[in-house]
């Protein structure tokens, strides 16, 4: 109310200060002052009593962050001592496809008492594009006690991991000129986290460990270096998005262990095969076969060949002897032979005798 009477006539209001949690209402409202128009008489009988309706929209709030993750481009080609492989690249950039779920922690009461969201609704669901801030909707700030949100994410896109920390936030009302507000987000205890317009949130890419062992049959006889230093795997794609069958996606030494291993991060049908071994022992040509598929988890870890050890066998020779008459040149039957590692005949290997 004005203390001070008016007289009929034309007059203007202008809002100087708005009341807390709200905007400046910066339009002049022009209003007459006479009888008959928004007319009550005071208690005197003789003053009129004009009511002016004033309004001021309350401030917003909005949630803003950037869903960022490393997004394959394309393969590179080196060219190696077993042919050309083909490298993933990856660039750091924006996610599509993620989205995100903002609850009512605790009740969201304005100001004026409104009660916006009960705790544990759903609030609004937002979804990144991958080219744009992602972006909620314009939110009510609450009040002191009354104001807290929560953000998680509740899907992301295929080949990524879910990052489901459940985030904590609230609006702080800024000024009378402020229209929308960014979260402040905190921690389990309340304390405030450092202050960013937009909030940055990386996923990380899921990967493939396959891990495989290899063993090289003993010999008989005494060697001396490791025979696992030559011996190298190669990994092949079978049915992979972007590229060929058969081309090559990895290349593995063997440990001293006898164990080796490959790390994917793109989902398909591959194999690894032996590409390289020790010149004493046969080349093992299998396809050892694996399917690497989505599953959410950070690393999936894939054992080849059932578990079971891939076997090298040392490379072995036929040795024919011929036995006959000197003078007759008749071939000789049963004629004894042994075959043994040293010259003094003390390790026998193996016994033969010429047949008919």
């Amino acid at each position: 109310f004005l203390e001070e009477k008016l007289r009929a006539g034309e007059y203007q209001i202008e809002e100087v200060e708005s009341p807390y949690g709200y905007l400046l209402n910066q339009e002049p409202l022009k209003f007459t002052v006479e009888r008959g128009w928004h007319e009550q008489m005071g208690p005197d009988n003789d003053t009129i009593v004009t009511t002016i309706s004033f309004k001021d929209q309350p401030a917003k709030g909005q949630v803003k962050l950037d869903k960022l993750a490393d997004i394959m481009q394309g393969y590179s080609q080196i060219e190696s001592a077993y042919g050309t492989l083909f490298t993933p690249i990856y660039t750091e950039g924006r996610l599509s496809d993620v989205t995100f779920e903002i609850k009512a922690k605790t009740d969201i009461v304005g100001v004026d008492g409104t009660v916006w969201y009960r705790a544990g609704q759903q609030v609004a669901t937002m979804t990144s594009d991958g080219e744009h801030v992602t972006k909620s909707p314009l939110l009510p700030l609450g009040s002191e006690g009354y104001n807290l949100y929560t953000l998680q994410e509740i899907n992301t896109k295929d080949g990524y991991v879910l990052d489901n920390k459940v985030r904590t936030f609230y609006f702080a009302y800024m000024d009378q000129n402020t229209p929308v507000v960014g979260a402040t987000y905190i921690d389990e205890n309340g304390n405030e986290l450092p202050y960013n317009d937009v909030l940055d949130l990386k996923n990380e890419k899921q990967t493939a460990l396959i891990l495989a062992t290899k063993h090289m049959e003993e010999s008989i006889f005494e060697t001396s270096g490791n025979p696992y230093q030559d011996v190298v795997f190669g990994a092949f794609a079978k049915e992979v998005a972007g590229l060929e069958e058969g081309s090559l996606v990895g290349i593995s030494d063997v440990n001293i262990a006898g164990e080796f291993h490959f790390q994917f991060s793109q989902n398909g049908v591959y194999y690894v095969k032996e590409i390289s071994t020790s010149p004493n022992y046969q080349l093992d040509e299998t396809q050892y076969p694996f399917i690497f598929a989505y599953d959410k988890d950070l690393t999936q870890t894939i054992v080849l060949n059932q578990k079971e050890s891939i076997e090298n066998k040392i490379k072995r020779g036929v040795l024919e002897i011929y036995k006959q008459d000197e003078e007759t040149k008749r071939p000789l039957k049963h004629v004894f032979f042994e075959l043994a590692i040293d010259k003094d005949f003390k390790h026998i290997v193996q016994t033969s005798s010429t047949d008919e």
